[in-house]
């Protein structure tokens, strides 16, 4: 208990300090007005942000309700404003993996509706936004992964307190729709915390902004993004600076739409977490650090993570990983792209391999406005049999399960949503 009183006092005063925290003076920069953005949440286009608290009026009780690429009801003065979207991804997959003899080499096809994402949001007069979210994955299988309630007590602050992604690599935060691959990376799957029940602050300057999270989420034990196990207390935060530009909707979605401006975006996050009894670890220790460049048709993203852990089985582990991926649009709907990566099997004891992968595919996006409308063709190879990894069975990576042996897939998506 006094460890537990320590850790939320230490949050309060984190987030006062936070709030309190006045913009760097920049000589002759004027900050251009503009929208709170929010960050995308691992899973994908940031959550549409509250209006502005300077720009809003009375309320006026009258409603109206129509289509802007949301379903909206909202009043006349928008102090009120509901909406509710989705998308959906069907996909169709081939994949050829080495076998035991006498098979040695296994082709599989399968179609699948890769997952179907619904959203129902609120601004709730000026101070307060809610946020839900429903996913149903390949198997139909439908769970509630978001609902939270953010608090906006002054310009530039939040607070979200809720079940929610939290803000760790950038890939963490991202909606599905807004990557630049099909579908999260292995280094996602191993080191994400997912979406937890948490408090989290952040607090947004011209040219920097900062987290501070606790929740009850695990990370580093290959934990998918849905899983439910949790850790006792997780403390985690996340800075980010970015050059060249004030404009942080360059880093809405990992896409790099032409047209936007020239930016490079430093982040750098790390964590703590007390383990409950069944989780892999006692407790685990993170530390993570990306670096993205954006220009006129193309955005670039290199990230590392580190975990240290106390397993229940194997005693103080280290693992990490890297990822280097890169898009550039050759026309103004059509883009192609390609990834590296790699996950350390780590120092744990056992024939563990280490994972490593390449991939590249091409994307159409028939219009400007959006990444909800995607055409992808996407192809793989992985050097390694996955079960002898780190990387998690039943992730959207694109391979099997294998003991033995490398492996290749060919896949296509259609994403579509209204």
């Amino acid at each position: 208990m006094r460890q537990a009183a320590w850790i939320a006092a230490a949050f309060l005063a984190g987030l006062v300090a936070l709030a309190m925290v006045p913009a760097p003076a920049r000589a002759g920069e004027v900050e251009p007005a503009r929208p709170e953005a929010d960050p995308p949440p691992p899973g994908g286009l940031p959550c549409p942000a509250p209006t502005p608290l300077s720009k809003r009026g009375p309320c006026d009780p009258a409603l109206v309700a129509g289509y802007d690429r949301q379903f909206y009801v909202r009043s006349r003065s928008g102090c009120f404003k509901a909406t509710v979207w989705f998308y959906t991804q069907a996909r169709w997959t081939w994949n050829r993996r080495e076998m035991p003899p006498p098979d040695e080499r296994a082709d599989t096809t399968d179609w699948e509706m890769a997952r179907t994402r619904i959203f129902a949001e609120a601004d709730v007069t000026k101070y307060f936004y809610t946020h839900l979210r429903v996913n149903v994955d390949a198997a139909g299988e439908v769970a509630l992964i978001v609902s939270y309630l953010q608090v906006n007590p002054v310009e530039g602050f939040h607070v979200r307190i809720g079940r929610q992604f939290v803000a760790l690599s950038r890939e963490d935060w991202m909606y599905p729709q807004d990557l630049l691959s099909m579908d999260f990376s292995a280094n996602d799957s191993v080191f994400a915390i997912g979406t937890p029940h948490a408090i989290q602050a952040r607090k947004t300057w011209s040219h920097d902004r900062a987290w501070l999270t606790v929740s009850d989420g695990a990370f580093g034990d290959g934990v998918v993004s849905d899983s439910t196990q949790r850790a006792k207390v997780a403390v985690t935060g996340r800075y980010e600076h970015q050059f060249s530009t004030s404009d942080w909707s360059v880093w809405d979605d990992l896409v790099g739409r032409r047209g936007r401006p020239r930016g490079l975006l430093l982040g750098a996050a790390g964590g703590y977490q007390w383990g409950e009894t069944d989780t892999p670890s006692r407790w685990s220790a993170l530390v993570t650090a990306d670096l993205s460049y954006n220009w006129n048709g193309g955005q670039a993203l290199v990230y590392g993570s580190y975990v240290r852990a106390d397993s229940r089985t194997d005693g103080v582990v280290d693992t990490y990983g890297f990822l280097a991926q890169a898009g550039q649009f050759v026309t103004c709907g059509v883009q192609v792209y390609g990834r590296y990566e790699f996950v350390s099997a780590g120092d744990r004891p056992g024939d563990l391999e280490n994972y490593r992968s390449v991939l590249a595919g091409v994307n159409w996006f028939p219009f400007q406005w959006t990444n909800r409308y995607k055409l992808t063709a996407e192809a793989g190879y992985l050097f390694s049999a996955l079960s002898r990894t780190l990387v998690p069975a039943g992730t959207n990576v694109g391979f099997l399960p294998a003991d033995e042996g490398d492996q290749f897939f060919l896949r296509f998506q259609v994403q579509f949503g209204f």
